[in-house]
């Protein structure tokens, strides 16, 4: 009980910066030894990846916080990953997590394996906006913040887009594609100080619903962000 409540508290505050958090963020440390461990076998699933980052930071010779995360990087880096895009997917997991994401690219990073037996109980809150809203909003460093848009049903194809700029710092953005089905039909992603993802929304298969996620990395920031969509235009 003591796992699954303090996970709810982590998805509950979303823009809470990770290196604010204590024991809730063991979603984080699941998360990671999902991603980053190679031992696959249960109860013992990326421990290989816990012991690998308590030997370094023993190595480092300090138990602060700046060498956790300095020795995280160095950990995962080794493992071919950054903490910035880890920590972008799992933002975009913390979201992803509430829908089917199977058959899309790099599914595997986008649930937890342990809510396959165990749903935590609880989901980040979404601001919620029309599919032409458009708004700021702060965000705090390694957090994030979650846009969601309902997308009006068309006879024809439909563009759909997120567009973000921070107030000049560097963020990772993403935004989710989900269908009628709740299924999930792509993932855009990128980081730097402006993002724009779009869509096609087939009418045999429409996009229901549109979700843009703001990743605060190493500052916080202010983000304009809107949501767009119109009809594409053929010119010959």
């Amino acid at each position: 009980p003591y796992y699954d409540g303090s996970a709810a508290n982590f998805l509950n505050s979303p823009n809470e910066s990770l290196f604010d958090k204590e024991y809730d963020c063991c979603l984080w440390w699941n998360y990671s030894m999902e991603q980053l461990g190679t031992v696959n076998a249960e109860p013992h699933r990326g421990t290989d990846f816990m012991r690998a980052f308590w030997n370094r930071i023993v190595v480092n010779g300090d138990t602060g916080s700046m060498n956790s995360k300095r020795t995280f990087e160095q950990v995962a880096a080794g493992r071919g990953r950054t903490l910035e895009s880890l920590f972008r997917d799992f933002t975009i997991c913390n979201y992803t997590r509430e829908y089917d994401v199977s058959g899309i690219p790099f599914e595997d990073r986008y649930f937890y394996i342990d809510e396959q037996t165990l749903t935590i109980g609880a989901n980040v809150p979404k601001i919620a906006t029309n599919q032409t809203g458009s708004g700021t909003t702060s965000v705090n460093a390694w957090a994030a913040r979650y846009i969601e848009t309902e997308i009006d049903q068309n006879e024809r194809c439909t563009i759909v887009g997120f567009k973000a700029e921070s107030d000049g710092d560097t963020m990772a953005y993403a935004v989710v594609a989900i269908d009628d089905e709740n299924k999930v039909l792509g993932i855009k992603k990128g980081m730097g100080t402006e993002f724009v993802g779009t869509f096609i929304s087939n009418p045999k298969r429409p996009i229901r619903r549109l979700c843009g996620i703001l990743t605060g990395l190493e500052e916080d920031s202010d983000v304009d962000w809107s949501f767009d969509s119109g009809t594409p235009k053929l010119t010959i």
